[in-house]
C-alpha cells in the first residue's frame, strides 16, 4: 500500500449517492450494484473527493478509537474492492487541505467497524436493458451509429 496513492471514480459510468449512511454505486458497463454502510460510505466519500491512501487512513484513525494497523488494514481492504471492481482509478490530482466534516454526516461515531463492499447481481439484466447504453453522446433519441443532425 503506498499511502500518497490518489483514488477518484472511475468514470461517468459510475453512479453514486450516499443515502442515510449507505453509498449505492451502479456500474453501467455491467449492470452490477455496490453497497457500503456506515464507514465504507465515509470511504466512498473520501474517495470520491480524491484523498489519498494516507488521508483517508489518517481521517478514520482521528475519528474512531482503536488500532491504527487495524483501521489501515480494514481501508486498504476496501480500497482494493472498488479497484477489483473498476469503480475507481488512481488520478495524479486532488484537492489540498483538510478532510470535509460531512464525510462523516450522519454516522456512528462510537467504534470503527470494518468497512464491506457488497455486489449485487439482481437488477444486472434491468441495468443492462436501459437505453442510455444505445445512444451517442448527444442522448436520446440519437442511437449509436446514427447522426445527431436533425
Amino acid at each position: 500500500m503506498n499511502l500518497s496513492e490518489r483514488f477518484k471514480v472511475s468514470g461517468p459510468n459510475i453512479v453514486h449517492e450516499v443515502i442515510e449512511g449507505e453509498v449505492v454505486i451502479v456500474n453501467m458497463n455491467n449492470g452490477y450494484y455496490y453497497s457500503s454502510e456506515n464507514i465504507g460510505s465515509a470511504v466512498w466519500r473520501l474517495v470520491e473527493r480524491g484523498s489519498t491512501y494516507g488521508e483517508i487512513i489518517a481521517a478514520l484513525a482521528a475519528r474512531y478509537p482503536g488500532s491504527s494497523a487495524e483501521i489501515a488494514s480494514a481501508t486498504a481492504r476496501v480500497i482494493d474492492d472498488l479497484r477489483d471492481e473498476g469503480l475507481i482509478i488512481g488520478t495524479e490530482t486532488g484537492p489540498d487541505g483538510p478532510i470535509p466534516t460531512d464525510a462523516f454526516a450522519g454516522l456512528d461515531d462510537s467504534r470503527f467497524v470494518p468497512p464491506q463492499l457488497h455486489k449485487h447481481k439482481d437488477m444486472q439484466d434491468l441495468l443492462l436493458v436501459d437505453p442510455i447504453h444505445e445512444v451517442e453522446a448527444t442522448g436520446w433519441p440519437n442511437r449509436k451509429g446514427e447522426s445527431g443532425g436533425g
